[in-house]
């Protein structure tokens, strides 16, 4: 950990929580290229990082450490470095919770990622930071999995609680895998090309007939970065990339095979429901094709 006097206070500064995750460890890449100084806390052990000396060389570091609590505070003295930073903004990503669990086994988990939030939120009052909080577009389906449920319940705490926010919506992610051991991201894209990397058959639910919008992890952390944080401060960011089915998607992986997929029932109906009290807009972004990542990653499978 270095000392305050040993950072360049001409940089800016922020915080990352979930930073070892896909989206997070990504967000991290881009800010340590866009010259930001950073602490990023991670859970995972930090031998796994990729970037680990290059980061801690230039004056951010990374520490293991559970969000929900602030023995990461403590352990490293972190509150120093605070002290003398003004402005600075907490991107929180750290969440307990997954989009791919199916059924609500895990409320332990939603709760303890609120728990997070409510920790997120007591430092960040502490020190008059900006939260911008990871949310998702499921967030308008709640009630239809634990991980819905948890962004919409986080969401309204911070509305109510906090107002130096800004909630990004995210679409579903796509991109390559940031550690060694993980060729491709979690979702369907990252789930459906694990398959064929296998040779698997795929299993699809019946309401992957509904069109979701997908963007790849880069051009999503490009578009938060580059928002303006006063003026979106309160706001709700709803970011849209290309319009695909699931079933579109299976069919782009196994080349409109249909009989390497198979439809499974499922019973719940993913219905839009308003959020009170929004300020919501839409961010429309383009960047990588979702067509080409998936056609130049089954040839990399292919020639592999």
């Amino acid at each position: 950990m270095p000392s305050p006097e040993m950072l360049d206070k001409s940089k800016p500064f922020c915080i990352v929580t979930g930073a070892g995750g896909f989206i997070g460890s990504c967000l991290c890449d881009m800010l340590h290229e866009s010259g930001y100084r950073y602490i990023a806390i991670a859970k995972n052990p930090l031998s796994k990082w990729p970037n680990k000396c290059r980061v801690q060389s230039k004056g951010s570091f990374l520490i293991r450490g559970d969000v929900s609590s602030c023995d990461w505070m403590n352990n490293y003295d972190v509150e120093r470095i605070l002290r003398d930073e003004k402005n600075f903004t907490i991107f929180h990503l750290a969440s307990e919770v997954t989009a791919v669990q199916p059924s609500f086994g895990s409320l332990l988990s939603v709760s303890k990622s609120i728990h997070s939030l409510s920790s997120v939120i007591d430092l960040a009052a502490r020190f008059s930071a900006r939260i911008v909080f990871f949310s998702s577009q499921l967030a308008v389906h709640r009630g239809t999995s634990p991980y819905a449920t948890m962004k919409y319940c986080c969401e309204q705490i911070l509305r109510n609680h906090y107002k130096k926010n800004i909630i990004v919506r995210i679409p579903s992610v796509y991109g390559n895998g940031n550690f060694k051991l993980k060729k491709f991201s979690a979702g369907v894209v990252g789930i459906f090309l694990e398959s064929f990397s296998n040779r698997c058959e795929l299993n699809v639910y019946d309401q992957s007939s509904i069109k979701r919008t997908f963007s790849h992890v880069s051009d999503i952390c490009k578009s938060i970065l580059s928002l303006d944080a006063k003026e979106n401060e309160g706001k709700t960011i709803s970011i849209t990339g290309e319009e695909f089915s699931a079933i579109e998607i299976a069919n782009l992986v196994y080349d409109n095979k249909n009989d390497k997929h198979k439809i499974l029932p499922i019973s719940e109906k993913f219905e839009e429901n308003e959020v009170p009290g929004e300020n919501t807009e839409e961010l429309k972004i383009k960047g990588t094709s979702l067509l080409e990542f998936i056609e130049h990653e089954k040839s990399k499978v292919l020639s592999g």
